[in-house]
């Protein structure tokens, strides 16, 4: 573990060492801003060894899962797109009785939209916490509520040993903020609240979080009426609430701008800088925006309820649902567009997440590698480095291989046209890299960078 700064100078001043002979691990105390962490050269390899067996595998098999629904999520969803876009019937903002998917551009109604017991997330706590008068009309309502409070950050930097060994020492600093934060912090938990940092930004514990006091929540109106038509349930939590509410008067609270009210009442005073004190409450409330009424709703039309609406089932794909609520007035064109353009974006940031991992999983393969350079007495951390360079660009080779492949063979299930290219492209890769290893041995094996390649 970690000690207190005080403590282990005190530990150190007795026992005239901070060292822990014959242990893998040290920790010492270097100052009072920071913590030093030493790891053996043996212990890194050990934990380097371990990761290549036992983590690479379980990363690289977590990654192809992840490529594999991802390529077959993408597929499934364009075609929930395109059949939707076949069917849905635009209709008027009193045209019900459709039974299909329907799209139509209405304003949103008040009726029955007034804060209540029957809304969604309503609970007794929240309601004594907010005034008794209050009076909102709305299809939602996001309560905010944070206190402000002494946050933690840890900064560490790693080097390795210039005399070789393999060993790394990491220093690791702490600094303090005053944040706004929506959950109650444990300081006394702080690795350092004798450091200037604490003193400066924070100079006091924070405060528990007051008893009756809410967390943060969000509620919504169980049925949202838009021209004739009925919203429930999800329809209802995708319509954007941020616009202030104002309230009449909330006793005990002070206003701090729309929608926004403080309460010190449980704050800190410390007297080490002005400002707002730790353990002032903030809450923001914010609703719906009655000057921009206007909605365009997507969704299965059935005696005037819009519900999601499930797309035919195809080759290896079921139960895919459409559905979309964007404020506003939108054609159909722009919006069925705007849904493909959402489904493409997540596609690719899932493949770059699927393709770093899987860099990863081979990157720690080869990790054993540069341990061991590090482990050679002089020139050891520069060989280490190098090594470290090297491996982690050859990684990426397999790792772009892999995804192909991957991604290739769903497409080739779903959609041979487009999984064809991407499996020829693995192969190719693959081939590479083969004929490279058959160009070494025919050659006699090349310097140690070849055989280390």
């Amino acid at each position: 573990g970690v000690w207190g700064a005080g403590r282990v100078r005190d530990r150190c001043r007795q026992n005239q060492s901070c060292g822990l002979a014959g242990h893998p691990v040290l920790i010492i105390m270097a100052e009072a801003e920071g913590v030093v962490t030493h790891q053996s050269g043996a212990s890194r390899l050990m934990e380097s060894v371990f990761c290549a067996v036992c983590g690479a595998p379980l990363l690289l098999l977590g990654a192809s899962f992840l490529l594999g629904m991802n390529e077959k999520h993408a597929v499934c969803e364009s075609r929930a797109i395109a059949s939707g876009e076949e069917v849905v019937k635009e209709v008027g903002c009193d045209q019900v009785g459709s039974d299909t998917l329907v799209l139509f551009s209405c304003d949103i109604k008040k009726d029955g939209l007034t804060f209540g017991p029957d809304w969604t997330g309503y609970s007794m706590s929240l309601a004594n916490f907010l005034p008794a008068d209050m009076s909102y009309q709305g299809t939602g309502l996001q309560v905010s509520v944070e206190m402000l409070q002494c946050v933690e950050t840890a900064h560490s930097t790693t080097t390795k040993d210039k005399s070789g060994g393999g060993g790394e020492t990491t220093v690791t600093t702490y600094t303090y903020s005053k944040e706004w934060v929506s959950h109650a912090v444990d300081s006394y938990t702080f690795s350092n609240t004798s450091s200037q940092s604490f003193i400066n930004a924070c100079g006091a514990q924070n405060p528990g979080w007051p008893a009756g006091t809410p967390t943060s929540e969000t509620l919504y109106a169980p049925k949202v009426k838009v021209g004739a038509f009925t919203l429930e349930g999800q329809m209802v939590s995708e319509i954007p609430l941020d616009a202030p509410v104002a309230l009449k008067n909330f006793p005990g609270w002070s206003s701090a701008g729309a929608g926004t009210w403080m309460n010190d009442d449980h704050a800190v005073k410390p007297t080490t800088f002005g400002g707002a004190s730790i353990g002032t409450l903030r809450v923001r409330l914010s609703g719906t925006d009655w000057t921009k009424p206007k909605l365009t709703v997507l969704g299965h039309e059935e005696k005037g309820v819009i519900r999601t609406w499930k797309a035919p089932s195809s080759w290896l794909c079921s139960g895919f649902h459409l559905s979309h609520t964007y404020r506003g007035q939108m054609s159909k064109e722009d919006l069925f567009d705007a849904m493909q353009n959402a489904s493409d974006t997540m596609l690719w940031v899932m493949r770059v997440l699927g393709l770093g991992l899987m860099w990863c999983g081979f990157g720690l393969i080869a990790k054993p590698l540069g341990v061991v350079a590090d482990c050679i007495p002089l020139c050891g951390p520069c060989l280490g480095d190098a090594v470290d360079s090297i491996t982690c660009a050859l990684s990426c080779l397999p790792a772009t291989a892999c995804c192909f492949l991957v991604a290739g063979v769903v497409w080739v299930v779903m959609r041979p046209m487009v999984g064809g290219p991407m499996l020829l492209i693995s192969v190719a890769i693959f081939g590479v890299l083969a004929f490279q290893k058959a160009q070494r041995k025919a050659g006699g094996g090349g310097g140690g960078g070849d055989e280390l390649a």
